[in-house]
């Protein structure tokens, strides 16, 4: 990608609440399944983030998740060679 990209914006807060988590499910899906962590307690997120060559750095916020990470996804996803780093600044993990 050109070193010029836009950055990339994409929020639950941009959908109809309730489609937020079919929206947040689609977005996170490539690298796993979420589920939120109970029937009251709605998906939501955030993502911004900036294509700097090859790479993909930005930031991303959301509640408390359940997220599943199997052989699975990580082989439906195509995304089997590539590598995730996060670093937790807030919140439990």
């Amino acid at each position: 990608m050109p070193m010029n990209s836009a950055r990339i914006r994409v929020s639950t807060r941009s959908v109809d609440p309730a489609d937020a988590n079919d929206f947040w499910r689609v977005v996170t899906r490539p690298f796993f399944v979420t589920e939120p962590i109970g029937a009251d307690t709605p998906l939501q997120g955030s993502i911004s983030a900036l294509p700097i060559g090859t790479s993909l750095i930005g930031e991303t916020t959301f509640n408390a998740q359940k997220y599943n990470r199997s052989k699975v996804v990580i082989a439906e996803s195509g995304l089997d060679d590539q590598y995730m780093i996060q670093v937790v600044l807030g919140g439990q993990w």
